[in-house]
């Protein structure tokens, strides 16, 4: 592996936790992402946490009306959604082409035997 990716490696989250993060900055709601993660809403809280440590930065503010975004997880989100469409649209396309092909045979019973 080259020193680039090995680099990636090492700085890139966990896809999970980008998954999550990119869930809840969708709806800017525990509960909403929760019901769609199918997740309790404090393992996503821990997931945003961590992933908040892991950048160094805080992603999103948290009142009491609710999640809004700071600079950082707008530009997240921006990347995110991105990354998580053009990576979703190539694997729907992978399943597309290499989906199973069926050929059903008919045949006289006395034939078959």
């Amino acid at each position: 592996m080259s020193s680039g990716n090995t680099d990636l490696l090492r700085t890139l989250p966990s896809i999970k936790a980008l998954l999550v993060f990119n869930t809840v900055a969708k709806h800017l709601n525990f509960v909403r992402a929760a019901d769609e993660l199918h997740m309790t809403q404090g393992a996503l809280s821990r997931q945003v946490k961590a992933l908040e440590e892991h950048l160094g930065v805080v992603l999103f503010k948290r009142g009491p009306r609710g999640l809004s975004f700071t600079q950082e997880g707008d530009l997240l989100y921006d990347y995110s959604r991105r990354a998580f469409d053009t990576l979703g649209t190539g694997v729907r396309h992978l399943s597309v082409s290499s989906g199973r092909k069926t050929l059903v045979v008919s045949v006289a019973r006395s034939f078959a035997d």
